[in-house]
C-alpha cells in the first residue's frame, strides 16, 4: 500500500511541479498522456491483483492503437515542417495519414509492434 502511495505521489509532483509548467500545449498534452500511462501501470502494479501479466497485456492492447495513430500524424507532422516542396509534403503526409484508414479497413494488414 505504502508503494502505491509513493508512486502516486511521486506522479502527482511530477504534473504539479514539471508537467503543468511545459507551455508549448503539444508537448504538454503528450507528457500528460505519458503520466497517465504511468498512473495506470501504477494501479496494476499495486492492486491486490495477482495477474499482473495479463492486466499489461490488457493495458498495451488498448495503448498500442493510440501508439499506431500518434505514430503517423507524428510523422506526418514532422514531414510536413521538415520537407521545403509543401506540395510534395502535402502528397507523403497525405500516405502516411492513408495507413491509418487502411488499418481501420483491413485490421490484419498493417499491425503495429507487438512485444510479447
Amino acid at each position: 500500500m505504502w508503494k502505491k502511495a509513493v508512486l502516486n505521489f511521486a506522479l502527482k509532483s511530477l504534473n504539479k511541479y514539471l508537467v503543468s509548467k511545459i507551455s508549448y500545449d503539444l508537448l504538454r498534452v503528450y507528457v500528460e498522456g505519458a503520466v497517465m500511462r504511468l498512473e495506470k501501470l501504477v494501479e496494476i502494479i499495486t492492486d491486490k491483483n495477482p495477474d499482473d501479466k495479463t492486466q499489461l497485456k490488457e493495458l498495451w492492447d488498448n495503448e498500442k492503437e493510440n501508439l499506431f495513430d500518434n505514430t503517423l500524424e507524428t510523422a506526418a507532422e514532422i514531414v510536413l515542417d521538415k520537407v521545403e516542396d509543401q506540395e510534395l509534403a502535402a502528397f507523403v503526409a497525405a500516405l502516411i495519414l492513408d495507413l491509418r484508414k487502411e488499418q481501420d479497413d483491413n485490421p490484419a494488414k498493417i499491425t503495429p509492434v507487438s512485444i510479447a
